[in-house]
Protein backbone atom coordinates (compact mmCIF):
# COMPACT_ATOMS: atom_id res chain seq x y z
CA UNK A 1 0.00 0.00 0.00
CA UNK A 2 2.88 2.27 1.04
CA UNK A 3 4.41 1.63 -2.64
CA UNK A 4 1.32 2.33 -3.95
CA UNK A 5 0.58 5.88 -2.30
CA UNK A 6 4.12 7.31 -3.30
CA UNK A 7 3.32 5.85 -7.13
CA UNK A 8 0.24 7.91 -6.53
CA UNK A 9 1.77 10.69 -5.16
CA UNK A 10 4.21 10.71 -7.98
CA UNK A 11 2.16 10.51 -10.69
CA UNK A 12 -0.04 13.44 -9.01
CA UNK A 13 2.79 15.59 -9.61
CA UNK A 14 3.64 14.71 -12.93
CA UNK A 15 -0.25 15.62 -13.99
CA UNK A 16 0.20 18.99 -11.86
CA UNK A 17 3.52 19.63 -13.62
CA UNK A 18 1.98 18.95 -17.30
CA UNK A 19 -1.27 21.54 -16.16
CA UNK A 20 0.68 23.98 -14.94
CA UNK A 21 2.81 23.79 -18.76
CA UNK A 22 -0.21 23.65 -20.49
CA UNK A 23 -1.90 26.63 -18.72
CA UNK A 24 1.33 28.78 -19.19
CA UNK A 25 1.78 27.78 -22.82
CA UNK A 26 -2.47 28.84 -23.81
CA UNK A 27 -1.98 31.91 -21.56
CA UNK A 28 1.28 32.79 -23.07
CA UNK A 29 0.01 34.94 -25.84
CA UNK A 30 -2.44 37.17 -23.78
CA UNK A 31 0.19 39.56 -22.21
CA UNK A 32 1.92 41.80 -25.05
CA UNK A 33 5.74 42.04 -25.09
CA UNK A 34 7.61 44.87 -23.85
CA UNK A 35 9.78 44.82 -27.57
CA UNK A 36 8.45 43.34 -30.81
CA UNK A 37 10.02 40.21 -31.60
CA UNK A 38 10.74 41.85 -35.12
CA UNK A 39 13.29 43.64 -33.47
CA UNK A 40 15.56 40.27 -33.48
CA UNK A 41 14.94 39.97 -37.12
CA UNK A 42 17.47 42.81 -37.89
CA UNK A 43 20.94 42.27 -37.23
CA UNK A 44 23.08 44.94 -36.19
CA UNK A 45 26.16 43.54 -38.64
CA UNK A 46 24.16 43.54 -41.96
CA UNK A 47 24.21 39.69 -42.79
CA UNK A 48 23.23 38.90 -45.98
CA UNK A 49 21.63 36.02 -47.95
CA UNK A 50 20.20 32.90 -46.57
CA UNK A 51 20.66 33.99 -43.09
CA UNK A 52 19.57 37.14 -43.02
CA UNK A 53 15.93 36.13 -44.39
CA UNK A 54 16.39 33.02 -42.07
CA UNK A 55 16.43 35.48 -38.74
CA UNK A 56 13.90 38.03 -40.76
CA UNK A 57 11.53 34.74 -41.58
CA UNK A 58 11.90 33.21 -37.78
CA UNK A 59 10.74 36.71 -36.03
CA UNK A 60 7.68 36.82 -37.74
CA UNK A 61 6.67 32.96 -37.01
CA UNK A 62 3.62 32.39 -34.97
CA UNK A 63 5.61 30.40 -32.21
CA UNK A 64 7.35 33.32 -30.88
CA UNK A 65 4.09 34.86 -29.32
CA UNK A 66 3.96 32.09 -27.42
CA UNK A 67 7.78 31.51 -26.56
CA UNK A 68 9.64 34.70 -26.01
CA UNK A 69 12.89 35.38 -28.43
CA UNK A 70 14.94 37.20 -25.04
CA UNK A 71 13.78 37.89 -21.72
CA UNK A 72 13.93 41.39 -22.44
CA UNK A 73 10.59 40.70 -23.90
CA UNK A 74 8.89 39.89 -20.85
CA UNK A 75 7.03 41.97 -18.62
CA UNK A 76 7.86 41.21 -14.77
CA UNK A 77 4.51 40.24 -14.05
CA UNK A 78 4.06 37.55 -16.90
CA UNK A 79 4.26 34.68 -15.72
CA UNK A 80 2.90 32.53 -18.28
CA UNK A 81 5.53 33.95 -20.75
CA UNK A 82 8.57 33.33 -18.33
CA UNK A 83 7.47 29.69 -17.90
CA UNK A 84 7.65 29.31 -21.92
CA UNK A 85 10.97 31.14 -21.68
CA UNK A 86 12.38 29.21 -19.28
CA UNK A 87 11.56 25.73 -20.84
CA UNK A 88 11.35 26.20 -24.20
CA UNK A 89 13.23 29.62 -25.03
CA UNK A 90 16.73 29.88 -26.55
CA UNK A 91 17.72 33.52 -25.99
CA UNK A 92 21.36 32.72 -27.51
CA UNK A 93 20.67 31.32 -30.76
CA UNK A 94 16.83 31.48 -30.92
CA UNK A 95 14.52 28.45 -30.69
CA UNK A 96 14.78 27.85 -34.42
CA UNK A 97 18.45 27.74 -34.32
CA UNK A 98 18.80 30.83 -36.21
CA UNK A 99 21.46 32.67 -35.45
CA UNK A 100 24.78 32.61 -36.89
CA UNK A 101 26.24 31.52 -34.18
CA UNK A 102 23.88 28.01 -34.34
CA UNK A 103 24.95 27.21 -37.68
CA UNK A 104 21.93 24.78 -38.03
CA UNK A 105 19.99 23.42 -40.67
CA UNK A 106 20.90 27.15 -43.00
CA UNK A 107 18.76 26.17 -46.05
CA UNK A 108 15.85 24.92 -43.47
CA UNK A 109 13.17 27.81 -43.58
CA UNK A 110 11.89 28.41 -39.46
CA UNK A 111 9.51 26.22 -38.82
CA UNK A 112 7.23 23.83 -36.42
CA UNK A 113 9.52 20.81 -37.06
CA UNK A 114 12.76 22.86 -37.21
CA UNK A 115 12.09 24.35 -34.03
CA UNK A 116 11.42 20.59 -32.18
CA UNK A 117 14.43 19.77 -33.33
CA UNK A 118 16.64 22.63 -32.43
CA UNK A 119 14.70 21.94 -28.83
CA UNK A 120 15.46 18.31 -28.90
CA UNK A 121 19.44 19.07 -29.35
CA UNK A 122 19.44 21.59 -26.84
CA UNK A 123 16.79 20.75 -24.34
CA UNK A 124 15.78 23.42 -21.46
CA UNK A 125 18.79 25.88 -22.96
CA UNK A 126 17.48 28.86 -21.46
CA UNK A 127 16.84 26.97 -17.86
CA UNK A 128 20.28 25.58 -17.75
CA UNK A 129 21.97 28.62 -18.85
CA UNK A 130 20.05 31.44 -16.82
CA UNK A 131 17.54 30.37 -14.65
CA UNK A 132 19.88 27.44 -12.63
CA UNK A 133 23.27 28.55 -14.58
CA UNK A 134 25.13 32.14 -14.86
CA UNK A 135 26.13 32.17 -18.23
CA UNK A 136 25.46 35.59 -18.59
CA UNK A 137 28.44 36.48 -16.04
CA UNK A 138 32.33 36.02 -16.13
CA UNK A 139 32.71 32.69 -13.92
CA UNK A 140 35.53 31.84 -11.86
CA UNK A 141 37.30 28.54 -11.84
CA UNK A 142 38.56 26.28 -8.57
CA UNK A 143 40.27 23.33 -9.13
CA UNK A 144 40.18 20.47 -6.93
CA UNK A 145 41.84 18.23 -8.30
CA UNK A 146 43.15 18.16 -12.36
CA UNK A 147 45.03 14.51 -13.04
CA UNK A 148 46.80 13.91 -16.92
CA UNK A 149 49.58 12.16 -17.88
CA UNK A 150 51.62 15.31 -17.78
CA UNK A 151 50.98 17.03 -14.66
CA UNK A 152 48.51 17.49 -11.58
CA UNK A 153 47.51 20.05 -9.49
CA UNK A 154 45.12 20.44 -6.78
CA UNK A 155 43.13 23.86 -5.08
CA UNK A 156 44.10 26.19 -7.51
CA UNK A 157 41.74 29.16 -8.60
CA UNK A 158 41.05 31.12 -11.63
CA UNK A 159 39.35 34.23 -11.94
CA UNK A 160 38.28 33.05 -15.05
CA UNK A 161 36.98 30.11 -16.45
CA UNK A 162 38.14 28.09 -19.12
CA UNK A 163 38.38 23.91 -18.60
CA UNK A 164 35.50 21.60 -19.31
CA UNK A 165 38.36 18.39 -19.99
CA UNK A 166 42.10 18.61 -18.62
CA UNK A 167 43.59 17.54 -21.20
CA UNK A 168 43.38 16.01 -24.93
CA UNK A 169 44.64 12.94 -23.28
CA UNK A 170 42.96 10.83 -20.53
CA UNK A 171 41.95 12.83 -17.74
CA UNK A 172 40.36 13.68 -14.28
CA UNK A 173 39.00 17.20 -13.61
CA UNK A 174 36.73 18.08 -10.67
CA UNK A 175 36.42 21.82 -10.04
CA UNK A 176 33.82 24.69 -9.01
CA UNK A 177 33.01 27.21 -12.05
CA UNK A 178 31.48 29.79 -10.55
CA UNK A 179 31.42 27.54 -7.04
CA UNK A 180 29.13 25.20 -8.64
CA UNK A 181 30.52 21.92 -9.09
CA UNK A 182 31.37 20.01 -12.29
CA UNK A 183 33.42 16.87 -13.01
CA UNK A 184 34.49 15.36 -16.61
CA UNK A 185 36.76 12.93 -17.54
CA UNK A 186 38.29 11.18 -20.56
CA UNK A 187 39.49 8.16 -21.28
CA UNK A 188 41.98 7.21 -24.54
CA UNK A 189 41.03 4.03 -25.79
CA UNK A 190 43.52 4.17 -28.90
CA UNK A 191 43.88 6.91 -31.82
CA UNK A 192 40.55 7.22 -32.87
CA UNK A 193 38.11 6.25 -29.92
CA UNK A 194 37.79 7.80 -26.55
CA UNK A 195 35.33 7.59 -23.70
CA UNK A 196 34.24 11.39 -22.73
CA UNK A 197 31.95 12.09 -19.48
CA UNK A 198 31.30 15.36 -17.62
CA UNK A 199 28.06 16.26 -15.13
CA UNK A 200 27.51 19.74 -13.32
CA UNK A 201 27.78 23.65 -14.56
CA UNK A 202 30.55 23.88 -17.49
CA UNK A 203 33.00 27.15 -17.31
CA UNK A 204 30.71 29.69 -19.05
CA UNK A 205 28.07 28.31 -16.32
CA UNK A 206 25.20 27.02 -17.64
CA UNK A 207 24.40 22.94 -16.43
CA UNK A 208 24.94 20.05 -18.73
CA UNK A 209 25.57 16.20 -18.66
CA UNK A 210 27.59 14.40 -21.51
CA UNK A 211 27.86 10.88 -21.62
CA UNK A 212 30.03 9.48 -24.96
CA UNK A 213 31.44 5.90 -23.81
CA UNK A 214 33.37 5.20 -27.64
CA UNK A 215 33.53 8.48 -29.31
CA UNK A 216 35.40 9.66 -32.38
CA UNK A 217 39.01 11.54 -31.46
CA UNK A 218 39.26 14.46 -33.22
CA UNK A 219 42.75 14.20 -35.18
CA UNK A 220 44.91 17.29 -34.65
Amino acid sequence: MKDKGLFLQGSSRLTFFCFVAVIALSLSGCVPYRYSTQCFGSDPEALEGRQCRNKACASQHWLYTFVPRHRCQIQWYDLPHWTTWALLGNDDDGIFGEEPTANYRLRQKPCFGKAAAWAWRNPLHNFCFYVIGSADGVNSEYTLLRLTPECSEAFVYRSKSTTVFAGKDSSLYLALHGWKPFISSRIVWSERRESRFYIGWRCRGNFGIRFNPWGRRKQS
